[in-house]
């Protein structure tokens, strides 16, 4: 009862497979095309999995198409191509993450002059999150080729005062996808001898300092205090328990000690944050709203003080020192450091 199956549009695309002058986009026009890649047809795959058609692909989720086309249908192909990318398929992964001359091409999105397209933007993220948890031990742990290409730096030096606040959005959120993987799979992975190099540098004292320098350094801006302090907090995340205390985890003590030396700015950001405009609420004007900056430095004074290590103390003093608790009262903060204390301690 063959009849029962719609064979008409797979035969389609295995025709075109047959034909020695397809191109990929033809392929892409193929409704079942993404179906097909995800049920392994090794004929397609072989042919996405050419180098030319590996560089087209990477070349439509970082290069914007042309204007003048309906905004519809414009990233029709950036839009398949990172389904395509992402469709968790081994030999487009392997291939993705074994070509150094691939993931160069991904990285110089992060180049681009501003504003980087957020949709494009949006594929970027999914691609090398989805890279960076299928094939971490070649993208990561297999060589050094991400930090000799500097890429916590190179993501760090984005969230910077001077940057637009999309760019530095995208660079903070990149930072955290890559803390939180690199953790996963090392857990996943505890037989490995060696750390993972580019965790590694992000947790350094260095790197740390590099991103605090930017937070405070000219013109405070609120997006670039958030993004970064966005980062710190992925950074004090809970890593693993600290017996016999349960609840009580240990974090990087690198990481405490870049952030120590600039606890008065946060301080002081809870004193005077980046100005904002009157906000009109039922009660009337209020003239000085809380504002994101300072639920962010809430937030990450509830962390440090949740923190179990040789540097906690020193941090608690030195708030002790600064007031800072008194001042997060009298600005209301009290619950929301209650709140997040009490969220992570059942994480």
């Amino acid at each position: 009862m063959f009849w029962k199956f719609d064979l008409h549009t797979s035969s389609h695309l295995e025709a075109l497979l047959d034909k020695d002058d397809t191109t990929l986009t033809e392929l892409m026009d193929e409704e079942d095309v993404l179906q097909e890649c995800k049920a392994q047809n090794r004929r397609l795959l072989l042919f996405l999995s050419q180098d030319e058609c590996m560089k087209e692909l990477v070349y439509m989720i970082t290069t914007e198409p042309p204007t003048g086309v309906d905004e519809t249908k414009r990233f029709k192909y950036s839009n398949i191509a990172c389904e395509l990318l992402t469709c968790d398929v081994g030999l487009i992964n392997d291939k993705l993450g074994n070509e150094e001359y691939l993931l160069e091409s991904l990285y110089a999105f992060l180049e681009q002059s501003s504003p980087l397209n957020p949709l494009l933007a949006s594929f970027f993220s999914k691609t090398i999150g989805n890279l960076i948890t299928r094939k971490t031990e070649q993208v990561i742990h297999g060589g050094t080729w991400l930090n000799k290409e500097k890429l916590a730096q190179r993501l760090i030096e984005l969230i910077h005062p001077e940057r637009d606040e999309e760019r530095q959005s995208n660079a903070s959120q990149t930072l955290c996808d890559i803390i939180r993987l690199s953790r996963d799979q090392a857990n996943q992975l505890q037989e490995l001898s060696q750390p993972d190099p580019l965790l590694t540098v992000v947790e350094s004292q260095e790197c740390v300092q590099q991103l605090l320098q930017n937070m405070f350094s000219g013109e405070r801006t609120e997006s670039c205090i958030v993004n970064g302090i966005q980062v710190l907090l992925t950074l004090l995340e809970i890593r693993r328990p600290v017996l016999p205390m349960p609840g009580s985890y240990m974090v990087n003590s690198n990481i405490l000690l870049a952030i120590q030396p600039n606890l008065a700015d946060f301080h002081h950001l809870l004193l005077e944050p980046p100005k904002k405009g009157s906000m009109l609420t039922t009660m009337g004007v209020l003239k000085e709203p809380l504002g994101n900056t300072r639920l962010h430095v809430a937030r990450l004074v509830a962390s440090l003080l949740y923190t179990s290590s040789a540097s906690h103390a020193v941090i608690a003093q030195e708030l002790c020192r600064l007031d800072t608790m008194n001042l997060l009262l009298v600005s209301g903060l009290k619950t929301i450091i209650l709140y997040h204390i009490s969220v992570t301690s059942t994480e």
